[in-house]
């Protein structure tokens, strides 16, 4: 038993050596009747607004506007697929029989000499295009690969040797076009197969104005032996072009459309998980409706509404008259640009009741709009649509925290192991010592608790065994002091003592406690008769040190 004794009191030892820190906070108990035995720090949190304001993993925004007050920003997107989700390049199939001419195929067959050749270009088109997804008035022009595959398999019935050099001039393969050379050696059989595959990858397929390519074929059977070539049917050849992808497309798309889903939902966290507001006021609030189109055809939104929503609450319809309707977006500037976009601003100067809608705590905005697309009536006017094109709408809302703000609950938590200083604590005196840079006075809650996890290890929370103050929230925390415009001009200092009976430190020792969450409640300066503006140099640091009473046992 002596031996833990004298190795706590070691450990409190340590403790009292890196408390040097804490010696301001406690030199002002000349007058206190009892004589303690050890100091050490507990909690020194220095909070700023992304503290406050912001959880892990939050989608909150902190931002600052032209007049330096931090703002509060919700933004949600609300798009249509990507273009390569919602149009495929089809795959396709062409064969195409040739045979030399009649002159030809006679004049080789009339000259037995082995070696004896003759050479004839024959050439046919291949339609390519999106007819049976956008219609027999669409038009591709000109297709930017990304993936791709091209096959073309040979069979000839010459019992010769043959020599096939495949072209297709609007096949642009590595910056040229498309040339192939095929060999097809017959011992005088007569049937004989071949075939090449080529990626196309970043390759560009160019249709003619007819939706199509050309195929060229430059044939040259070569005698090795005294067969003669037949009049017809000599050669068959098949062309495939599978799983493409493209990356960009220009042409008149006709019929085509990118769905943009009818109702976008604005989850505002400020209203529910950030803070508890029990009540709350801002002054210029606003809502930002942004309309974004990455395609390079014009495009139209109409906004059917834009309102808030919070169950059994009753939420005014925001007056949505100042955005057109319907909207006009332009198609983007070049095709490695940025989207081209239109935003409107709703706001209590532009004849919007935004203001009273937000200060009625809705938990949601609801975006109601939908985005067509605007093709022209003139099939010879071109466009194009990337694979990552998409259109839609971005809905904002910003809460300047300029108003009158009441019961804004912080929170932080910090680690506190009292089985590892002692068990015989006669009495604990914490100190606590608050600097507030914020336009807000409050209440101070310290929990004690224990944290959980389960057999992996994993944390499962947080179980509250005790409080500081036995009958609620003290009002330890003195407001920065404000000037007339509301912002903080001088951080103010408050310090207050609270007493640990050693009944209370046993129940936190034998409860294995290891945390001590911190809760402050804070309310705007001078009870919320002031309009204060919270700007990002504000700060509250709040510091609690311990002071430790021991039984001695010997």
């Amino acid at each position: 038993m002596k031996f833990q004794i004298v190795c706590r009191y070691i450990f409190l030892a340590c403790l009292f050596v890196i408390s040097g820190c804490l010696k301001d906070d406690f030199n002002k108990l000349s007058d206190s009747t009892w004589n303690p035995d050890f100091s050490f720090p507990i909690v020194n949190s220095d909070l700023d607004v992304n503290d406050i304001l912001i959880q892990d993993n939050s989608p909150t925004q902190i931002g600052i506007n032209s007049d330096d007050i931090v703002e509060i920003i919700y933004s949600s997107n609300n798009y249509s697929k990507h273009a390569e989700e919602l149009l495929n390049l089809p795959n396709q199939n062409y064969s195409f029989p040739f045979s030399l001419s009649t002159i030809n195929t006679n004049t080789f067959n009339a000259n037995s000499a082995i070696g004896t050749s003759i050479s004839e270009t024959v050439s046919t088109q291949c339609t390519y295009n999106l007819d049976n997804q956008l219609g027999a008035l669409s038009r591709l022009d000109t297709t930017w690969l990304k993936a791709g595959k091209l096959r073309i398999d040979f069979n000839s019935q010459v019992p010769q040797n043959s020599v096939i050099t495949v072209s297709i001039p609007s096949l642009i393969v590595n910056n040229q076009p498309f040339t192939e050379i095929v060999l097809l050696n017959n011992n005088g059989s007569g049937n004989t197969s071949s075939f090449l595959e080529r990626n196309l990858n970043n390759a560009v397929l160019i249709n003619d104005a007819s939706e199509s390519f050309a195929v060229n074929y430059s044939v040259q059977v070569i005698r090795n032996n005294g067969a003669s070539i037949p009049a017809t049917g000599q050669f068959t050849s098949t062309i495939q072009l599978q799983n493409l992808e493209f990356s960009r497309i220009s042409g008149y798309f006709n019929n085509f459309s990118m769905p943009v889903p009818n109702d976008d939902t604005l989850f505002l966290r400020i209203f529910k998980n950030i803070i508890d507001a029990t009540e709350l006021s801002f002054q210029n609030p606003r809502g930002i409706l942004t309309f974004k189109n990455s395609t390079g055809l014009p495009a139209q939104a109409n906004l059917s509404s834009f309102n808030g929503f919070r169950i059994g609450a009753s939420i005014p319809l925001v007056n949505i008259s100042s955005i057109p309707n319907p909207v006009n977006i332009s198609p983007m500037g070049s095709f490695n640009g940025p989207p081209a976009q239109t935003s409107f601003e709703l706001n209590g100067s532009n004849g919007s009741n935004i203001v009273n809608t937000l200060n009625a705590f809705p938990k949601y905005m609801l975006t109601n709009a939908s985005i067509s697309l605007n093709q022209g009536t003139s099939s010879s006017t071109y466009n194009y649509i990337l694979d990552t094109s998409k259109v839609g709408v971005t809905s904002e809302i910003r809460l300047p925290l300029d108003g009158l703000t009441v019961n804004l609950l912080v929170v932080d938590t910090v680690p506190f192991e009292v089985s590892t200083i002692s068990k015989d604590v006669e009495k604990a005196l914490l100190r606590i010592n608050v600097t507030n840079g914020f336009p807000t006075d409050g209440l101070l809650q310290l929990y004690f608790a224990k944290e959980n996890f389960n057999f992996l290890g994993q944390s499962t929370g947080l179980t509250i065994v005790d409080s500081l103050y036995e009958n609620g929230a003290e009002a330890v925390l003195e407001s920065g002091i404000a000037d007339n415009s509301g912002l903080v001009v001088t951080p103010v200092q408050t310090i207050s003592d609270a007493i640990i009976t050693a009944n209370k430190w046993k129940k936190l020792s034998d409860a294995s406690t290891d945390k001590i969450i911190v809760k402050a409640k804070l309310t705007t300066y001078d009870l919320g008769q002031l309009i204060v503006k919270v700007t990002e140099q504000n700060r509250l640091n709040i510091r609690i040190g311990a002071q430790l009473k021991i039984r001695k046992i010997f």
